[in-house]
């Protein structure tokens, strides 16, 4: 279809270009509908006041202005792309629908709320919890992974602060190949307390297939006591969390288990996971350690200093300010920080994935 316009002096010409996707005459008719003007107008609006909502909604004002430009608006962007397409397609990871959703929290929560409960209604009931699940199937990646539910409490807390909706600890869900229906709640609770009861020989919590560093999964395949000091870590963080949550809403037993439990973690990880400068990452089952000033690649690895600084887990300001000058002497470049120093070239096979990446990231 081609259309000529001959502007005079002084006029102007409006024509509008609709994009869709349809399966039925019907649905084709309601997408070209939209080429009228007035519909368009109409629809256009119902765009405009969308983004104006996700803009307006917590806005920021901050001296630097490039930040708080990428605050309000593009990270907000981000957030709603990433959210709605880019890891929502089909395969959703279990972890990524927790994280994605704590996110969306700033865009819209009682949106958020919907992947929230879809991914928590996909955990197992004795507390374990799936790689990823299928949005529109039954299909499961039933692999393990340790952190699948760490994300959980931060993501439930700021779902109840931005909306103030406590009762979604109430609601009832279920779980992946069970009748059982559940609260959200104890879904929470028995993946924390499956951690918990999931340990090795030296207290750490087990990594099972993995963490959050994906480049180690795997590393369970040379003996199923293969423990996380970061994964010890995040529990702890998680916790504390839900503690506040239960004291929140005065379950004082709860309150005070996930606390004593986050203190025990906080004991083992400074006597079990401390390298002396530094925390390591974790142990193989036969006592060998990763993230170590003992290891001669991949010696320092950047999530278990960050979390133990802001979890709050170091039990010393010694500890602290040893593990400051470590990530700046090893870890800070002029273009961001390094996952871990050195990286692995010639000794990674047995850390797993790591040592097929390209060096560095």
């Amino acid at each position: 279809l081609v259309q000529n316009f001959v502007l005079g002096s002084g006029q102007e010409v409006v024509w509008n270009i609709v994009s869709g996707v349809y399966e039925t005459a019907e649905e084709e008719t309601e997408i070209l509908n939209c080429i009228r003007e007035d519909v368009a107008d109409t629809e256009l609006k119902k765009v405009v006041e969308k983004w104006n909502m996700f803009d307006e909604n917590l806005n920021c004002s901050l001296p630097n202005k490039n930040m708080e430009y990428f605050l309000n608006y593009w990270l907000k962007n981000q957030l709603y792309l990433t959210y709605r397409y880019d890891r929502a397609a089909k395969e959703i990871g279990y972890r990524d629908g927790l994280q994605d959703s704590w996110g969306y929290c700033l865009v819209d929560a009682k949106k958020a709320k919907e992947k929230i409960i879809a991914t928590l209604s996909h955990m197992y009931t004795d507390g374990r919890c799936p790689r990823q699940y299928n949005w529109f199937t039954d299909e499961l990646d039933a692999r393990d992974f340790s952190d699948s539910p760490i994300w959980a409490p931060e993501c439930i807390s700021s779902y109840i602060k931005e909306t103030g909706d406590v009762g979604i600890l109430n609601e009832k869900i279920g779980f992946y190949g069970s009748d059982e229906l559940s609260t959200v709640e104890d879904h929470i609770f028995r993946a924390l307390d499956y951690l918990y009861h999931s340990r090795g020989r030296n207290g750490l919590v087990l990594i099972r297939g993995g963490d959050w560093a994906d480049g180690l999964s795997g590393i369970n395949k040379y003996g199923a006591d293969a423990t996380s000091v970061w994964i010890t870590i995040a529990a702890f963080w998680a916790q504390n969390i839900m503690s506040e949550i239960y004291s929140y809403v005065g379950d004082a037993y709860k309150a005070e288990l996930m606390q004593s439990r986050s203190d025990e973690y906080k004991k083992i990880v400074n006597e079990v996971g401390w390298d002396g400068n530094w925390f390591s990452y974790g142990f193989f089952e036969d006592g060998e350690p990763i993230g170590s000033s003992k290891n001669l690649e991949g010696k320092i690895w950047l999530n278990p200093q960050t979390w133990a600084l802001f979890s709050g887990i170091v039990d010393s300001e010694d500890k602290v300010r040893r593990i400051d000058k470590a990530i700046n002497r090893y870890l800070l470049t002029p273009f961001g920080s390094l996952v871990m120093y050195p990286p692995y070239v010639f000794y990674g096979e047995r850390c797993g994935r790591v040592q097929r990446q390209r060096p560095g990231t």
